[in-house]
């Protein structure tokens, strides 16, 4: 016995298949329609992994709202560290802040490893910053008031502050 199948039933059940699939994915959780942090909510970039994120899985499409949240630090003191506005700190994109110069003549870079490296610092968890990664002058000040760093911790950020010495 031999089953036949017109060729328009046969479109039909590819697309049903192809989005029956992703709708069950979808539901439960295993697959994002829309980009963002993976809830379909959008404006937050990916999320950081529940429960023990590195500073290192900072990414650059991610906002500073979701880099403080994710790792408990004020946005207030991101916002001041890296010469952000108040108001829009958390909405901004971490990569933007590779934009604003603010490494000035220094040599160094503040972008998204100096993000990455200063709330390693803030935080206490490891991290390798790249070779011209720096930090801005408040950055530098924030760390030195809030964290927890040794004589050779200090050393390294009073080192890598751009407009220092």
């Amino acid at each position: 016995m031999r089953i036949r199948v017109k060729p328009w039933m046969m479109a039909l059940l590819v697309v049903a298949v192809v989005f029956g699939t992703i709708g069950v994915a979808n539901a439960l959780g295993a697959y994002a329609a829309q980009g963002g942090n993976g809830g379909g909510e959008g404006g937050g970039g990916p999320a950081l992994p529940s429960g023990g994120a590195l500073p290192a899985d900072i990414k650059g499409s991610m906002t500073i709202g979701a880099v403080a949240d994710g790792f408990g630090i004020p946005v207030e003191d991101l916002a001041a560290a890296f010469h952000l506005p108040s108001g829009s700190a958390a909405e901004m994109k971490v990569k933007d802040v590779g934009g604003l110069g603010l490494g000035g003549d220094s040599g160094l870079d503040v972008s998204v490893s100096s993000v990455r490296w200063f709330v390693a610092l803030y935080v206490g968890k490891p991290y390798e910053p790249e070779e011209s990664a720096g930090l801005t002058p408040e950055a530098a000040s924030i760390l030195l008031a809030k964290a927890d760093l040794d004589d050779a911790g200090k050393a390294l950020v009073a080192a890598r502050t751009a407009g220092a010495g």
